[in-house]
């Protein structure tokens, strides 16, 4: 296991590090430097099934 230190305000940042547990595909692009990285207090929306 890697621990990954993460100072962004990211729903997976925890004391520090980084909490994501698996990889999915990639989000956009809101952070340079983590292509994962979700804004803490956001909504995120999922997609529409039809």
């Amino acid at each position: 296991m890697i621990t990954i230190f993460c100072n962004h305000p990211c729903v997976y940042e925890n004391e520090g590090v980084c909490t994501l547990t698996h990889v999915t595909s990639a989000s956009e692009l809101s952070n340079k430097s983590c292509t994962y990285f979700k804004k803490k207090g956001e909504e995120h929306k999922k997609p529409n099934k039809f």
